[in-house]
C-alpha cells in the first residue's frame, strides 16, 4: 500500500513540475495566438496561429500611449515618433458615421 502511494505521489510531483515549466514558459517567454480579422493581411490572415515572444515587449512609459495604424505604408504613428503623452490626446474614435451605409461602432481597447 505504501509503495503504491509513494509511486502516486512521485508521479504527481512530476506532473506539478511539468505544469510549472509550461506555465513559466507561456507566461514569461512566449505563447501561441490565434489570429482573427483582416487588419494584418496580406502578411497574416484569419485563423493563422502565431508564436509570440514576451522578452522584447515594447515598453511604454507611464503617462503615455502607443498609437499605431494598420496600414504600415501609409501611417504616421508611434512607429515614427514614439509614445504619445496622454496630455496630447484629445479624444478616442468610437463610431464611424459617414457614409451612412457604413455606420458602425469601432472596437478597440
Amino acid at each position: 500500500m505504501k509503495k503504491g502511494l509513494f509511486k502516486l505521489l512521485g508521479s504527481l510531483g512530476y506532473l506539478v513540475q511539468y505544469d510549472c515549466v509550461v506555465h513559466c514558459t507561456f507566461e514569461y517567454l512566449g505563447d501561441f495566438v490565434l489570429c482573427s480579422g483582416p487588419s494584418m493581411e496580406p502578411t497574416i490572415y484569419s485563423n493563422d496561429i502565431l508564436f509570440t515572444e514576451h522578452l522584447s515587449a515594447l515598453i511604454v512609459p507611464i503617462g503615455h500611449i502607443w498609437i499605431q495604424g494598420d496600414n504600415v505604408s501609409n501611417s504616421t504613428d508611434s512607429r515614427s515618433y514614439g509614445p504619445v503623452p496622454l496630455g496630447l490626446v484629445r479624444s478616442k474614435a468610437v463610431c464611424k458615421v459617414w457614409p451612412p451605409s457604413s455606420i458602425s461602432m469601432l472596437s478597440g481597447s
